[in-house]
């Protein structure tokens, strides 16, 4: 993420009080120490955050992403303020939307690896279970959604495979190759 674009989205996100995440330069930094210890991530994250004041730290390290762990439509607000963005809603399950600029994502990566070896998205398989999963599952010769996937995703695959605590990686893996 450039520069210009990430200060913009701190500053954005700062000034409306809303909860970010993100990791950097293998540290972990939240928007709000105190939306933290309120949040999911503080169940799962084994790493303590930076958070506060220190989040403002970013604005000298790279970061690829952020996640925006707010309700649909503040995601929204926020897409339309940065059409430079992409932002991934993960539905009314899990929430929040993964943040990532517009020419990245994972469907962008892989057709850079692809054309690189000269090869085609029909080519491709793709596997996946989140909504940033679905460009790529879309895109791709073969989509494969893990049973655990998100209803969308699962919708838009040819195959979804068994849960992925249930040999569900080697259930995609053997139908990508039958």
């Amino acid at each position: 993420m450039n520069t210009d674009l990430k200060n913009r989205l701190i500053d954005f996100v700062q000034e409306r009080e809303y909860f970010m995440v993100t990791s950097s330069e293998g540290e972990f930094y939240v928007s709000s120490l105190k939306r933290y210890q309120a949040s999911r991530f503080s169940e799962t994250e084994p790493m303590l955050p930076k958070g506060d004041d220190d989040f403002n730290a970013l604005r000298r390290k790279p970061v690829l992403s952020f996640f925006l762990n707010e309700p649909l439509e503040i995601i929204e607000e926020t897409q339309i303020h940065f059409p430079e963005l992409k932002l991934y809603y993960m539905g009314t399950d899990v929430g929040g939307a993964d943040v990532v600029p517009s020419e990245n994502g994972k469907v962008n990566g892989i057709g850079r690896v692809l054309a690189h070896y000269g090869a085609t998205f029909s080519d491709a398989v793709a596997i996946g279970d989140s909504m940033n999963d679905l460009e790529m599952i879309q895109a791709a010769g073969i989509g494969i959604a893990m049973g655990n996937a998100m209803p969308a995703v699962k919708k838009a695959a040819d195959y979804v495979a068994k849960h992925i605590d249930d040999g569900g990686l080697a259930d995609a893996i053997q139908y990508a190759l039958s």
